[in-house]
């Protein structure tokens, strides 16, 4: 890891200090869509055919799996709790937990969910429509087809079987859902991040370049933006995501 992201650890560590964290890597995230899982048994086939930008569609999709089937607390590695978010801010009758993104979604970046939550549910089962929905699978909108968006969707499935009018759904407070579960939204505010400060890079040289810390990260880590990558791959080559489940189930393609 990154010190910069080690940096992020620390602060989930003194602001939710009862609580274990679990560092996922490439390997572990790869165990997950190995196994057998009973509610979604078209995975494997949807991955294989149909999901092609490596690890930002397979980490959203990934995302919704280990909180469904575990629970508890997701962050990306460059975000962390602000000074006001502490382990007080999720009571014990919260089913869920999030912040609100730049657009007052969901923020998938940091939520909580308890296991087999119906949000994550709806959300896999959204994920699946909209991949099927896909004319290209090498032109890929990320944001509205496995990330944030669907989740929004998943979410607002959530809602509709609770008695709260849909305008009010996405306002910070406390909003009760499908079989009376509880789910708590907060203010954008109480996160943390230092991807868009200045620092030198190379760590310590006399001739550092400041660049941006989410940027050194990325060449620390030797990772690419998601969106860097789907800019690179998209070929354009017309084969819906129908189309290369056919393929795949007539050994066409592998």
């Amino acid at each position: 890891l990154s010190q910069d992201q080690l940096m992020m650890v620390d602060l989930w560590k003194k602001q939710f200090p009862s609580y274990s964290i679990y560092l996922h890597d490439d390997k572990a995230v790869d165990a997950l869509f190995d196994q057998q899982l009973e509610e979604f048994p078209e995975l494997s086939h949807m991955m294989k055919a149909c999901v092609k930008y490596g690890s930002a569609m397979r980490i959203d999709i990934w995302r919704q799996l280990i909180l469904y089937y575990y629970g508890g607390f997701y962050s990306d590695m460059d975000v962390a709790p602000g000074p006001e978010l502490t382990e007080a801010a999720v009571q014990p009758n919260d089913s869920g937990f999030s912040l609100s993104d730049a657009w007052n979604r969901l923020s998938q970046w940091m939520f909580a969910l308890e296991a087999h939550h119906p949000i994550s549910y709806f959300t896999m089962r959204e994920i699946f429509k909209r991949l099927l929905e896909m004319e290209d699978v090498s032109v890929a909108r990320l944001v509205f087809l496995t990330g944030p968006e669907a989740l929004k969707s998943g979410y607002s499935s959530f809602m509709k079987q609770g008695t709260e009018p849909h305008k009010h759904i996405f306002d910070a407070g406390v909003h009760t859902g499908m079989l009376g579960k509880q789910f708590r939204k907060l203010e954008y505010k109480y996160v943390t991040s230092n991807k868009q400060e200045m620092v030198p890079y190379p760590r310590n040289a006399t001739n550092a370049t400041m660049i941006k810390r989410g940027e050194r990260i990325e060449k620390e880590m030797n990772t690419v933006h998601w969106g860097k990558i789907v800019k690179r791959t998209s070929t354009g080559n017309g084969t819906s995501c129908w189309s290369s489940l056919y393929m795949l189930d007539n050994s066409l393609i592998s």
